[in-house]
C-alpha cells in the first residue's frame, strides 16, 4: 500500500529505466522542486508548506534530500537524543515561505561536530614535540613528557559511512509526458 507523502529510497539513479516508471506511477524525486498546488493537491494536502514554497497559495516544494542524512523523530521529542531540536532551521531560507523549523518535520540542521579537544603526552626535544612518531612544533626548552596540542586533521566534512541512494516522495499523480521529458532532459 502506498501512502501519499511517504518517502522511499531506491537503489538506482535517474538514468535507470526504473526511474521513468516510478515517475509514471506518481513518484517524484526529492530534489526540492516546486509543484503546483492545483496539479498536486493530494500531496499538498499532506505536506503543505513543510518544505517551503516559491509562491504560497499556488506552489509548494518537495523535500530536497540531496546529500542529506535523514534524522528520525516521533510525536514525542527526546531532549537527550535531540538536544538542539529547537535550534533547527527552515529548509529553504531563500524562499518566501521557508518551510518548517524547530521541532518539526522538514526542519534542517547544518553540519556540526561535537565539541572536543585532543591533548597528548609526548617528548619534547629541541623545540619539537613528538607523539606517536609525529613531530609537532612546541616551545623550545619545555620539559619532557609535557602536554602538547595535536594539530588538526581530517577531511572537508564530518560523515558516517554511507551509501548513495535516490529518495523519492509518493504523490499519487503520475507525471504527464511533458513533465517527465522535462525532468529527464535535466539529467
Amino acid at each position: 500500500m502506498l501512502i501519499i507523502g511517504e518517502i522511499r529510497s531506491f537503489a538506482f539513479g535517474a538514468k535507470s529505466p526504473g526511474f521513468g516508471e516510478l515517475c509514471k506511477q506518481g513518484w517524484i524525486p526529492c530534489d526540492g522542486r516546486s509543484l503546483s498546488v492545483s496539479n498536486y493537491g493530494d500531496l499538498f494536502n499532506v505536506i503543505e508548506y513543510t518544505w517551503g514554497s516559491e509562491k504560497p497559495g499556488t506552489s509548494f516544494c518537495v523535500p530536497n534530500l540531496f546529500g542529506s542524512f535523514l534524522r528520525g523523530g516521533t510525536l514525542w521529542q527526546n531532549a537527550t537524543l535531540d538536544p538542539q531540536a529547537d535550534l533547527r532551521l527552515s529548509p529553504r531560507p531563500e524562499l518566501p515561505n521557508k518551510g518548517m523549523s524547530g521541532k518539526n518535520v522538514g526542519s534542517f540542521q547544518d553540519c556540526a561536530f561535537q565539541s572536543h579537544s585532543h591533548i597528548g603526552k609526548g617528548k619534547i626535544e629541541g623545540g619539537v614535540a613528538y607523539h606517536n612518531r609525529t613531530a609537532y612544533t612546541a616551545c623550545a626548552g619545555g620539559p619532557s613528557n609535557s602536554e602538547i596540542d595535536i594539530n588538526p586533521n581530517g577531511g572537508i566534512e564530518t560523515r558516517p559511512k554511507n551509501h548513495y541512494v535516490m529518495y523519492m516522495i509518493y504523490s499519487a499523480k503520475a507525471l504527464n509526458h511533458e513533465e517527465l521529458n522535462n525532468m529527464l532532459s535535466q539529467i
